[in-house]
């Protein structure tokens, strides 16, 4: 015999994981099912698993193994077959499996041969994987019953075709597809107890995992309170009804009335211990009470599976095209003006999948790669690698997380886009690589096109000029690989591959040494084009970035900025890439040429001056930082002092984009390395938005200034630079600012957030919430501040000061009413919540807490305290990168997450209640929790953002009205 008869294997060494050979694997114990295992494989096959481990367990294999022979023979086997003769044991039938196979796959499924895991129409495991995020650690299905649907005996014809009667709930209990990567404890080894762990990780894993439904929705203790909790949970209508639209496993474990008979008859020992309890409703006076429930309803959603497929062409019959997926690989660093042109550009020529790897943004790189997710396969990972070997470790990394999904895998630059000379095209090209392991495709540098500010438009359709082909770093080349042959990586460039290493028009590269070919670059098929460069604002804004791996100075700017060659071939996706720019929606913020330096020749101050000052007065000193010449000169000089500072007015609060700061050039450069920027309306309260101390000089005007800049503006009439130390000098050549001169208005008319902020008579702390509000906040979809003011007094200047709508009551009419005659005048989607005694200290909520508002119907609000300032309002779960977290119920009885504190929520979650004031005549402190209780009662829960926070209360002992 040609099957494998199992044995126990040793747990493996979890460190030895290679690659795995399997995207997606099953695996699954057979016991009487020889009749019904060719519609189980061949549905599995079709629905895209690679591949099946089978373990029979019947007493004589013969039989079975006959039935599945065509599934294990041939070049790609589908099955691996394997004998278990000793009855129910599938602890150790599966134990086996993770001993000997679970280095080979990515994802497992543990399923029985009974069950049929329904996905959307036309969607297989992978395209159904795809829509959650690459953190997933394991994706669970609930299970729908069903029964015999009238067959006294086993009917002819297939299982989804014949039985089409199921109970009407879903049925508590799971299976799910996992990581392989996770499936690590020695509890698996363990059988002295039973764990059931191919129905739930979470009691036996020995790493936290993140798991997660069909739906998205997190199962962190949904198996607490077994049975009655989680049937409670899975059958609450809305969640039920998206259940059954989205994915469910249909479990037809009473395939004709004899079956139930036959449960017991196959054995009751090991795992089959409980299958006596069906010979007992068989033979019960309830039997004819359990066909009524398991055949209730009339379920039709897999009978037409076969004819479907069949009708569309089988995967493997001639007419049906040859589909191969395609992805393309980036490592980003703040990428924020740029990235969503390139990623726009990588839809439209043709890749299937972007692939991020986020390599430490401080702007909204992550957060615009995101707006893509609606309508392509985006995905945004962090990437942790630092270093010369930084971009190495990444691809690595890659290729063991992907490199099963995609028959090719491009790995480029956020600066590189690839561009084929009509009438070829990726897909049509790649087609003709049959035989080649990977593809190098040279660069083709592009220049500034003569322009120094950053330009309105796209990158392909404003620089249109580039360098000779003979120019040297032309023979650069950038890969597209197939993941299966890659051995090995050689640098950004290139690749250790088992097999042709190619150009486009599928001629054997000549190396000169690795990513360099040795001859002159080839672009009779395609090119690689390079920005560079850019505009030489851009060129300075790449060297503020840096580089882990090497060194670059603002005068390779003249090496690399070639323009002899006009080249517009990249125009012709412009229309398509503008167009997948606009759908998803991405925030088009002004061009960079649109603003001045607005601090040029604006008073300026110090904290004092000293021998080494230029004027005898701080303010006549200050002001030579701002005189507009950058010559690396000290142009002021405080004295030695705890942190000295510097600030300038600009005469009026105003949107500030960006602020470049010019060290010296001189011996005292090294003095000017910690150091905070701030901002401020009034001169008296600064929002803090840099706080450098890595110990790190700023380089002077040779070697780049510093620069900040931000997906949204800063706000403020006075910035300042403190340098950060007990005792030190500050000095510095310049500094410009650049935004607009005239009053800024930050909201836009079709924006879907409102701001609603209650205030009662601390004027002081609502300004502080203001200002650190406007500080902080990145997310451009504001359509309205609104102030709705509770008190007797007038915070009409402030609200004026910050843009903010006010609202008077004019009297204390309470917190509930405020917020009610505030919501009347909402008209967005969002509301983001605060009252007027917090100050923010990070960016990037709304748009954080959007995205969950988004992904999780059942969250009523995201909190942005840090962990360990919720009031001891404890977390039922934390994820495992810190990133997020959910509010435990019934903490103190009363809570169950619902506040007023800072959070974004649905307006059309408070209409499900509102008005407060209306349903809860009381005191807010007293409406709270009751809200709470109310929300919890409703199927709603609570989410916090990461570990950190984002926000902090400074109104303790200032109780309202005070």
């Amino acid at each position: 015999m040609f099957y494998d008869h199992c044995k126990m294997h040793p747990s493996p060494d979890p460190g030895l994981m290679t690659r795995p050979k399997y995207r997606y694997a099953l695996v699954a114990c057979a016991r009487w099912e020889t009749r019904y295992i060719t519609e189980w494989l061949t549905y599995y096959s079709a629905l895209g698993y690679d591949h099946v481990y089978l373990y029979c367990n019947d007493d004589d294999p013969v039989e079975l193994y006959r039935q599945v022979l065509p599934f294990v023979t041939g070049a790609l086997p589908f099955v691996t077959f394997r004998h278990y003769p000793q009855q129910g044991a599938q602890p150790q039938m599966y134990a086996d499996f993770l001993a000997r196979n679970r280095a080979d796959c990515e994802w497992v499924s543990f399923l029985d041969v009974d069950e049929f895991l329904r996905l959307p129409p036309g969607q297989s495991i992978g395209d159904f994987m795809a829509r959650f995020s690459p953190d997933i650690d394991c994706v669970m299905f609930n299970l729908i019953y069903f029964g015999p649907n009238g067959h006294k005996t086993p009917p002819d014809g297939p299982v989804l075709e014949t039985l089409t009667a199921r109970e009407a709930d879903i049925h508590c209990l799971t299976k799910y597809c996992a990581r392989a990567a996770c499936l690590t404890s020695p509890k698996f080894f363990d059988f002295s107890e039973e764990h059931w762990y191919w129905h739930t990780l979470h009691y036996i894993t020995n790493i936290a995992l993140k798991t997660v439904n069909a739906l998205g929705e997190t199962m962190d203790g949904y198996y607490d309170g077994f049975p009655d909790r989680p049937t409670q949970f899975v059958n609450e209508p809305a969640r039920k009804q998206a259940l059954f639209s989205t994915a469910i496993i249909h479990h037809y474990a009473f395939r004709s009335e004899a079956h139930f008979m036959q449960r017991y008859e196959r054995g009751i020992e090991g795992s089959f211990r409980r299958q006596s309890m069906w010979k007992d409703v068989y033979e019960g006076d309830g039997f004819a009470a359990f066909l009524a429930k398991v055949n209730a309803v009339q379920d039709t959603s897999l009978a037409n599976f076969w004819p479907e497929l069949s009708k569309n062409g089988w995967p493997d019959s001639p007419q049906a095209m040859p589909r191969f997926k395609i992805a393309c690989v980036a490592v980003v660093k703040d990428e924020a003006h740029h990235i969503a042109e390139w990623i726009a550009y990588q839809f439209a020529v043709g890749f299937d999948s972007v692939i991020l790897f986020d390599n430490g943004s401080t702007d909204a790189t992550a957060a615009i790669a995101l707006k893509f997710a609606a309508k392509h396969d985006i995905r945004v990972l962090n990437s942790r690698y630092t270093g010369e070997d930084y971009q190495k470790s990444t691809y690595r990394d890659a290729l063991q997380r992907f490199g099963a999904e995609f028959t090719w895998m491009a790995f480029f630059d956020a600066d590189e886009f690839l561009v084929f000379t009509p009438p070829n095209s990726l897909r049509a090209c790649l087609a003709t690589h049959t035989k080649t392991a990977a593809i190098a495709v040279n660069w083709a540098i592009f220049g500034s096109s003569g322009q120094r500010e950053r330009p309105d438009g796209l990158t392909i359709a404003t620089y249109t000029h580039r360098g000779e082909p003979a120019f040297g770093p032309n023979k650069h080349v950038k890969s597209i690989v197939r993941p299966e042959y890659v051995q090995g990586i050689l640098n950004g460039h290139s690749f250790q591959v088992n097999g042709p290493y190619r150009n486009l028009s599928g001629e054997e590269i000549s190396w000169d040494s690795p990513g360099i070919i040795a001859d002159l670059p080839d672009y009779q098929t395609g090119k690689l084009h390079h920005y560079f460069t850019r505009s030489w604002a851009d060129w300075q804004a790449k060297i503020q970035r840096g580089y882990p791996d090497l060194q670059r100075n603002l005068s390779d700017f003249d090496i690399y900025d070639r323009n002899e060659i006009a080249d517009g071939s990249a125009w012709t996706l412009a229309p398509m890439v503008q167009r997948l720019i606009d759908e998803s929606k991405i925030f088009d913020r002004p061009a960079q040429q649109a603003y001045r330096n607005i601090a040029r020749g604006q008073p300026a101050t110090q904290s004092s001056v000293c021998e080494w000052s230029y004027g005898p007065t701080v303010e006549q000193d200050a002001a030579g930082a701002v005189n507009g010449r950058v010559d690396g000169t000290r142009k002021f000089h405080t004295g030695f002092e705890a942190n000295p500072w510097w600030q300038v007015d600009l005469g009026q609060p105003t949107t500030i984009r960006q602020i470049k700061i010019f060290n010296t050039t001189e011996e005292t450069a090294f003095r000017f390395r910690n150091f905070s920027l701030g901002v401020s309306i009034d001169g008296e309260f600064w929002a803090e938005i840099v706080r450098k101390e890595d110990d790190v000089t700023v380089g002077g005007y040779d070697t780049a200034p510093f620069i900040w800049e931000s997906a949204a503006p800063a706000w403020g009439r006075y910035v300042r630079i403190t340098a950060l130390g007990e005792n030190c000098y500050l000095h510095l050549d310049q500094v410009e600012i650049y935004g607009n001169d005239e009053r800024p208005i930050a909201e836009t008319t079709d924006g879907d957030t409102t701001v609603v902020i209650t205030s009662c008579n601390r004027h002081d702390l609502l300004e502080k919430t203001l200002a650190s509000f406007r500080a902080y906040n990145s997310y451009p979809g504001i359509k309205d501040i609104i102030v709705v003011e509770d008190g007797e007094a007038d915070p009409s200047a402030i609200c004026a000061l910050y843009g903010a709508k006010l609202i008077r009551l004019n009297a204390r009419k309470g917190q509930l009413y405020a917020i009610d005659t505030a919501y009347s005048h909402v008209t967005t989607p969002y509301i983001f919540h605060c009252e007027d005694d917090w100050e923010f200290y990070r960016g990037g909520f709304i748009e954080r807490s959007r995205a969950i508002l988004e992904q999780d119907p059942s969250c009523i609000c995201v909190w942005l305290r840090a962990w360990s300032d919720t009031n001891g309002h404890p977390l039922s779960f934390r994820s495992r990168d810190k990133t997020f977290g959910v509010l435990a119920f019934d903490y103190s009885e009363t809570w169950h997450g619902f506040t007023f504190n800072p959070s974004l929520r649905r307006k059309s979650d408070y209409d499900i209640v509102g008005p407060f004031s209306k349903e809860f005549n009381q005191r807010a402190d007293l409406a709270e929790p009751a809200l709470s209780g109310l929300y919890r009662h409703l199927g709603f829960r609570a989410v916090i953002l990461d570990e950190t926070g984002y926000v902090q209360h400074t109104g303790w002992h200032r109780h309202v009205g005070s």
